[in-house]
């Protein structure tokens, strides 16, 4: 079930954040929500903007890999992207994190380029999905 994030999330949520490498999250003005089961076993992060939402993060916990919390949570992404009037889907991910890309190629995002030390010691692959 994918529910908006609440207090009894956060530590679950730093938590699986910390696992994937990403600092703590400190800004009030994203949008979080947790796929939930008997855990947390996935969450997404997002910043809107005029017409266009960036995915701040998407991040499924390893133990929980493959096992369709990532789409749920994308197509929930999408459907309240559309409700709202977005017309585009963006996120940046690792440039060699060749999973994850292929993961975003195979559900309609394209590759627009490389975002130049957008991480603090790594590339970033921009990919974009036109809603």
């Amino acid at each position: 079930m994918i529910t908006s994030c609440k207090p009894k999330h956060l530590p679950c949520i730093q938590l699986i954040n910390e696992k994937a490498g990403f600092k703590k999250i400190k800004d009030d003005d994203y949008t979080i929500k947790v796929y939930e089961q008997e855990e947390v076993e996935g969450f997404y992060i997002l910043k809107y903007y005029d017409k266009m939402v960036e995915i701040v993060r998407l991040i499924v916990d390893w133990v929980f890999r493959g096992k369709g919390v990532g789409s749920a949570l994308l197509t929930d992404i999408i459907l309240n992207a559309k409700i709202r009037g977005v017309k585009r889907v963006e996120i940046v991910v690792h440039e060699q994190d060749d999973y994850s890309i292929n993961w975003l190629l195979k559900r309609g995002f394209v590759g627009v380029g490389v975002e130049k030390n957008y991480f603090k010691e790594r590339d970033g692959y921009l990919l974009r999905r036109e809603l």
